[in-house]
């Protein structure tokens, strides 16, 4: 079985508290912590109706698509669904495949803000794969 899920508006909702959380976990110290925050929490829009703006309001979550940063915070963000599935192949819980008899077990792929999720295709599985994939969403907003 395979799964190919696609985060859908994946920046916009990227809560900067796990975000943080993350970063914590990973070992970043409270100044790098700082610095991230300045830089995701520093950003002001505003919006055109009928040809006049609005004033300025900040947003309480979501990094920047064009900023450089983003594609790192949000692989950071990403891996918390690796470390899951990765979890539960250590328990037995999904199987995953393999390319061949010398080759590792294949759980998962990631890449930007699509993942494909290898599993044996049995109702078992799929239960747990769709256990992980509501975990990840409680737990990120995704």
């Amino acid at each position: 079985m395979m799964m190919k899920l696609d985060m859908r508006k994946a920046y916009d909702l990227v809560e900067w508290d796990l975000l943080i959380t993350l970063l914590k976990a990973y070992g970043f110290n409270e100044v790098w912590c700082g610095w991230i925050v300045a830089c995701i929490s520093t950003v002001s829009f505003n919006v055109l109706i009928n040809g006049e703006p609005t004033a300025n309001f900040k947003p309480s979550r979501g990094i920047r698509q064009e900023d450089p940063l983003s594609p790192v915070l949000f692989i950071l963000m990403s891996n918390a669904l690796s470390f899951l599935v990765e979890k539960a192949v250590l328990n037995n819980e999904i199987k995953g495949i393999k390319l061949n008899r010398t080759c590792p077990t294949l759980s998962h792929c990631l890449f930007a803000d699509d993942t494909v999720i290898y599993g044996e295709a049995s109702c078992e599985e799929a239960g747990k794969i769709l256990d992980i994939l509501q975990q990840y969403g409680a737990i990120t907003g995704q």
